[in-house]
Formats: structure tokens, C-alpha cells, sequence
């Protein structure tokens, strides 16, 4: 089995948990690996005997012998109503039909991930799933559900977000390589949905010049559903012209305060050891005051910024001439960047930050929104993370505080998905505690799952859960509010809840599309020097194979999710909460 759950800073190499699970991956690996003949040929029987339950679409597999076409082509057209969207596999080992058999669709994802089978339009396919979700549902069989039994209790134990694995599961995926991110993410290396102008032009560019995945993107989708996107595609300018203004202004001061940070400088975590320490960071001061990083500093207090207040009706309306002085700044004409400011600029509009007011940030990322909320605002902002390599790529020191009653607003951009089912209420009881007693708010973005889904989702273990983030959890928005209000113990409120989920489509596309480019020049480099032991050259052809397992993981996980978030079969929420009694805060219904 490839080694994928990589050797991060923080993670949890003594687990009797975790060393079982690995064992029992192993052991069924190697069954797989060495079941060919008689059981793959039962598999593959069984599979294709559920294929031709297929109603809608075409899916074409492509084996060593045989071609399968489904639905049958005896099938009546006429009932068909997705014949236009095709999709095909090509078999290339007889494992894939082990694995699809006795583990649906994680056993699918892993086929992919090893090379067990090939698919250059997984968007298509990923439709076709959903499109024949109720006839493909009989793929979960009693076997397969048996065998997956070990899987679900380990994997869910091993992951379980005590306060032991918390710091591994976050450090198994947001600390595999700074680098790595560097090679996807924009300039501004917000790793979170952004909100675009647009939701889809990225899709009318000629097909001829789209990698085979992107441009089946397109083809995945039907005219009527790209007619619908198109229909309504400009965003009305009274919403987001404010926004707009924003996003062309702070380009170039939060490209120079990260330049001036030395690569996006300033988290910080507890000290190694300190499981349960308060991390915190103060974000206020310009950089070049910010005292050089010390992690073992322990007695940094909140420093004022001395930042711009909100754009004015003048510098608005001087946008234009703005825009044309920042033409050649880098990253000023990347949607995607323009797309992750935008939605910062959101969040700090529906948490209606003040000059005044203090901040808590959980979930630090690489520092984006805590340095323009200060840039924009004024504010002071405390920002929390248990990622080693985000801490270590920042300017900080942090410090233990007592903080109950503390924060005027709070702050979280899809970090509560790490927080766990076990311990959601937990978190907003902490939330609450850390709050002021009057007049306090905050706002989250949240990826959440729907209600309809949950129940049989907190029963599986998915390709997610397992090999992207491990201990994950997607609440429903009614978990949420539920959790929200025990934790609080009535004391906060639900404000306003809206989903920005299908402009996670298009995020995950552009990351897609910048990982497939930066592959070999950026991205393998950067995992050759930090995992010389699983993927340095001088392993030859075990190191390509890691390297190229991890693509395959990495393409799927984009794809996967992007099909999810444009048939909101996935959902990103965004809460805004503040205490009851709040008269103050007003209501802007156009944010």
C-alpha cells in the first residue's frame, strides 16, 4: 500500500489505535493485491451486474477483453434522460473490481488513487454517480458492509479528535509541505471557497486549450445546467459593488504586508508537548515593528494597528483610477485571488468589525483575514491554529490569556470541520465563554453536508474522512444551530445563514488547474525534500510511484468535491451569531 498518510510534524506516531489500522489497511491490501483470478472474476460479475441497473447517462469500462457500456444499449433510449453525459474507465488492474466490490465508492477512490484504473473524465463519472445514486446504492452490500465494519471502527477510533489526535489530523493535511499549498493556492494562500463575480467563465474558455480533466468540467454539465449559470452569472453591482472596490485596493497592501512578512509570517501554536496550551497570535502592529519570531516567547501583549478604516465614498469612486495603477501587480488580474479577497472582505463586513473592537480568529490559516481585518478595520486580532507549518510560516508570539469575556467578535473560516461531532457543542460553549456578555457576534463558513445524507454519513468512512482529512466532520446547518444554542446555553443567536457552496465549484477547478501546472516544477520538488524517505529520487521507481499516488489522491479529492459543491450535494455556510439584546448591530440584508 502506498504510504500517503505522511509523517507531518505533529503526528501521532504512538497510537495502539493507529497501528492497528494501519495493519488492518495492510492486511486487506495485501488480500486485494493477491486476489486475482477467481475473486476478481466473482467482482467483476458481481459490479457489472449492478452497472446495469444504471437508468441515466453512459458509462463505458474498458477491460483487457471486454468493453461494458452502460446502461445496455438494449436499454430504451427514450428514458434516458442524461444521455449526454459520458464518461469512461479503463481497467487496468483486476484489483479494481475487488476493491469496488467490497468497498463502494472508498474502494473506487483507491482504485484511482494506485492506478487500478484510469479516468480522464472523473467529473462526468462523479455526475453519473449522483445521477444514478438510488440504483448504484445496491453496491453497499451486507458483504461489503461487513468487511468495511473493521475500516469504519478503526479509522473513525484512530481519527476520533481528542485532544491527543487533534494536532495529528490537522498536521496530516495542513502541514504536508507550505511549499505544496504555495503551488495551488493564490497569492494571498486563503485555503477556503471563494466568492466570485462570475461562477463559471473559467468554463467558456476554448476546450482546446483545458487540460482532458478540465474541459470535461464543461461536458459534465447540461446545457440547460450551464444556460441556468449563465442566465444568472453577474452578481447585481448594488451588492458587491462595495466589495469590488475593496478587492482591487487591498491587492496590493496585503501582497505587500505578506511580502514584508517573509512568506506570509505570524501564527502560532502551542509549544511541542503542550497539547492543551492556548495558541495565540496578535495581529495589529505593522511588520516591520513585529518583533523577530520566537516561539517560545510567552509575554507579547496585543499591539493597536494603525490601519485604514473602511473605504470611503471618494476612494470608491476613484476605483477606476486605482485599478489602472495596480495593472501590473502580480496577482491583480487572478480571479482567484480576486475571488478570496472578495470573500474575506464578506466576512468581515457580516461580523460588522469595528476600529475598536477585538478579534478572535480560530483557525489562523496562513494569516489572510486576520491581516485584513486589521488592514480594513483597525481592529486587534488573536488567531488561533494547531498547524505546525502554517505557525512556522508566520511572524509570531504567542502567549497563555486569560480570555473569558474577552472578544467582541469572532471569527472561523472552515475550521469547525475539524472540530469533531463528539465536541461541536463543546466548541461553542468555548465560543461563548470567550465572548463578551453584550453586544458580541461572530460569524463562520462552515462546509456542511445535508440533513437528508447525515444519519448514513456518520456511519461510513468516505475518501475525505480517510485520506484527505482525517478526523473530519460536516455538520447539517440544523446540527450547527443546534449545537450552537446547547453550547451557548441560549445566550448567542442565530443572525443570518447563507450558502456560498457552488462557488466552491469553481475554487476547486482553479486550485486543480494550478496543481496540474505546477506539478512537476513546484510541487514534486517540494515533496522530494520533505519526505525524502517516501518519495526522494534516490528511491527510484517507489518514489515516482508515492509521487504519483499523491496526484491521483489530489486530482480526485479536487474533483470529488467540485461535482459535490455544483449539485449542492456539499453545502459552505456562512453564520452570522451575536448575543440576544444586541439593538446596535443592526441589519444590512445585502451581505
Amino acid at each position: 500500500m502506498a504510504t500517503q498518510l505522511l509523517s507531518t510534524p505533529s503526528t501521532h506516531r504512538w497510537s495502539l489505535v493507529g497501528s492497528l489500522d494501519a495493519a488492518w489497511n495492510s492486511l486487506r491490501d495485501a488480500v486485494i493485491d493477491t486476489g486475482f483470478g477467481p475473486l476478481a472474476g466473482l467482482a467483476e460479475a458481481a459490479v457489472v451486474n449492478h452497472l446495469n441497473r444504471m437508468q441515466h447517462g453512459q458509462l463505458v469500462i474498458e477491460t483487457p477483453s471486454t468493453t461494458y457500456t452502460f446502461p445496455p444499449p438494449s436499454t430504451d433510449p427514450s428514458t434516458n434522460k442524461h444521455a449526454h453525459v459520458h464518461a469512461r474507465l479503463r481497467v487496468v488492474n483486476p484489483a479494481f473490481w475487488i476493491r469496488l466490490a467490497f468497498m463502494s465508492d472508498l474502494g473506487f477512490a483507491e482504485a484511482y488513487m494506485y492506478g487500478d484504473v484510469e479516468c480522464t473524465t472523473l467529473p462526468s463519472l462523479f455526475l453519473l454517480f449522483l445521477l444514478n445514486k438510488q440504483a448504484l446504492s445496491s453496491l453497499n452490500t451486507r458483504l461489503s458492509s461487513l468487511l468495511s465494519l473493521p475500516q469504519h471502527l478503526l479509522t473513525n477510533q484512530r481519527f476520533l479528535n481528542t485532544l491527543t489526535n487533534a494536532r495529528s489530523n490537522i498536521s496530516a493535511h495542513y502541514d504536508i509541505s507550505n511549499k505544496m499549498f504555495e503551488g495551488f493556492l493564490s497569492k494571498d494562500m486563503t485555503y477556503s471557497c471563494g466568492i466570485f463575480a462570475d461562477l463559471d467563465t473559467d468554463l467558456d474558455v476554448d476546450e482546446s486549450i483545458l487540460d482532458p480533466l478540465s474541459a470535461s468540467s464543461k461536458m459534465a454539465l447540461s446545457p440547460a445546467i450551464l444556460k441556468h449559470h449563465r442566465d444568472r452569472r453577474r452578481i447585481q453591482g448594488s451588492q458587491w459593488s462595495t466589495v469590488e472596490t475593496d478587492v482591487v485596493k487591498a491587492a496590493a497592501n496585503l501582497l505587500q504586508q505578506m511580502t514584508n512578512m517573509h512568506g506570509f509570517s505570524g501564527i502560532s501554536t502551542p509549544d511541542d508537548g503542550d497539547v492543551d496550551s492556548d495558541a495565540r497570535t496578535a495581529v495589529g502592529s505593522s511588520p516591520s515593528s513585529s518583533p523577530s519570531p520566537t516561539r517560545k516567547s510567552k509575554s507579547t501583549h496585543a499591539r493597536t494597528a494603525s490601519a485604514s478604516s473602511l473605504p470611503s465614498q471618494e476612494q470608491q469612486e476613484q476605483s477606476q483610477d486605482h485599478r489602472k495603477g495596480i495593472a501590473d501587480l502580480p496577482g491583480e488580474q487572478d480571479e482567484l485571488f480576486a475571488s478570496q479577497l472578495r470573500k474575506v472582505h464578506h466576512i468581515i463586513r457580516k461580523a460588522n468589525i469595528q476600529p475598536h473592537h477585538r478579534v478572535l480568529e480560530i483557525g489562523s490559516g496562513w494569516g489572510a483575514l486576520a491581516i485584513e481585518a486589521v488592514r480594513l478595520t483597525g481592529c486587534t486580532v488573536d488567531t488561533l491554529t494547531l498547524s505546525v507549518a502554517q505557525k512556522d510560516s508566520q511572524r509570531s508570539a504567542f502567549d497563555r490569556w486569560e480570555w473569558e469575556g474577552t472578544f467582541d467578535r469572532m471569527v472561523s473560516v472552515e475550521m469547525i470541520e475539524a472540530v469533531g461531532k463528539e465536541f461541536l457543542e463543546e466548541y461553542w460553549r468555548c465560543v461563548s465563554w470567550a465572548l463578551k456578555d453584550k453586544d458580541a457576534m461572530g460569524c463562520v463558513q462552515v462546509i456542511t453536508i445535508p440533513e437528508a445524507r447525515f444519519e448514513t454519513y456518520t456511519k461510513e468512512v468516505d475518501f475525505i474522512r480517510k485520506w484527505i482529512f482525517p478526523g473530519g466532520f460536516l455538520p447539517t446547518v440544523s446540527y450547527l444551530v443546534q449545537t450552537l444554542t446547547a453550547g451557548s446555553n441560549n445566550t448567542l443567536v442565530i443572525d443570518a445563514i447563507s450558502n456560498i457552496g457552488p462557488h466552491y465549484a469553481r475554487t476547486l477547478r482553479e486550485w486543480r488547474r494550478r496543481f496540474e501546472a505546477k506539478f512537476d516544477s513546484v510541487i514534486v520538488p517540494a515533496l522530494r525534500e520533505e519526505y525524502p524517505d517516501v518519495m526522494g529520487a534516490h528511491l527510484g521507481e517507489k518514489g515516482e510511484r508515492e509521487i504519483q499516488v499523491f496526484k491521483r489522491k489530489w486530482i480526485y479529492y479536487y474533483v470529488y468535491c467540485e461535482i459535490g459543491f455544483s449539485t449542492r450535494t456539499l453545502g459552505d455556510h456562512i453564520l452570522t451569531f451575536t448575543r440576544e439584546g444586541n439593538a446596535d448591530f443592526g441589519c444590512d440584508v445585502y451581505h
